[in-house]
């Protein structure tokens, strides 16, 4: 009787979680943190021409693309610096597993399955000439 219960259990886990989210999603979310350094610091940090921070920073970016962070110091020239995403094929597994594959188009869509590598700058900043 016991085992009969668990498997009911099991398959009503299984059925109600489908829909829900691929594992990325879940366990990712669909934002990354990176960490921003300059020398010297207190550098405004600028995504998408909104200041989010002063270095050191720690920040967060949308995982589903390539990311373009620009820092601003009163003398300095302004600096670019370039985060690449990178997809993680790892998470197709454990939604083919956990989710049989229905959780991989909303992993792809949402951007979970990728992530900024690397995740840290350190900028030197240029003086005015």
């Amino acid at each position: 009787m016991i085992h009969f219960v668990v498997r009911r259990i099991l398959c009503a886990t299984l059925i109600l979680s489908l829909p829900t989210g691929g594992c990325a999603l879940i366990v990712n979310g669909t934002q990354d943190s990176v960490f921003i350094d300059s020398q010297p610091p207190g550098a405004t940090v600028r995504v998408d021409g909104q200041a989010v921070a002063r270095t050191p920073a720690k920040i967060y970016l949308h995982r589903g693309y390539s990311q373009q962070v620009t820092l601003e110091k009163e003398g300095y020239l302004p600096e670019n610096v370039f985060f690449p995403n990178h997809f993680d094929a790892g998470w197709i597994l454990f939604d083919l597993i956990l989710t049989l594959g229905l959780g991989i188009p909303i992993d792809v869509v949402s951007g979970a399955m990728w992530n900024f590598s690397p995740d840290h700058a350190v900028v030197r900043m240029r003086p005015l000439p």
